[in-house]
């Protein structure tokens, strides 16, 4: 029996920062399943389609407050 090295390659999880609070932040969309927790939230329209994702805390917070 041999090994076949067989790999598999996932693009690397890609940081982003919180265009609210500047945290630093992985996106689930890079991942194998492509499954972000962002997915979990209700969907909502962005509070500024020009800037980068809200994290996890200010995105809720958004939510909760429409």
């Amino acid at each position: 029996m041999s090994d076949t090295g067989d790999v598999t390659l996932f693009a690397p999880i890609k940081q982003k920062q919180c265009a609210n609070c500047g945290v630093l932040f992985a996106c689930g969309q890079t991942e194998p399943n492509g499954a972000c927790w962002c997915n979990n939230v209700p969907a909502v329209l962005a509070p500024d389609p020009a800037k980068n994702c809200l994290c996890r805390v200010c995105l809720k917070a958004y939510v909760i407050e429409l």
